[in-house]
């Protein structure tokens, strides 16, 4: 499978284990993923709320495990 169809994977799964939308699980991948060095982040973070964004622990859970199964392979 492609990098595109792991990543869009676990934002199915992200998204079906907490109940959430399929943009909601993207927005917690991205913001789990992303330290703010990326343009749009400097652009738009503030602006869109994703700046003060914050995991909870059974999301932080959830998405940890998402991402090292696309980072294991």
């Amino acid at each position: 499978m492609s990098l595109y169809g792991d990543v869009e994977n676990a934002i199915e799964t992200i998204a079906k284990q907490l109940n959430i939308s399929r943009e909601d699980a993207r927005r917690l991948i991205h913001r789990y993923v992303c330290i703010g060095l990326c343009g749009w982040y400097e652009r738009e973070a503030e602006k869109t709320g994703f700046a003060t964004l914050k995991l909870t622990e059974e999301q932080l859970k959830v998405v940890e495990v998402a991402v090292q199964s696309i980072v294991s392979g």
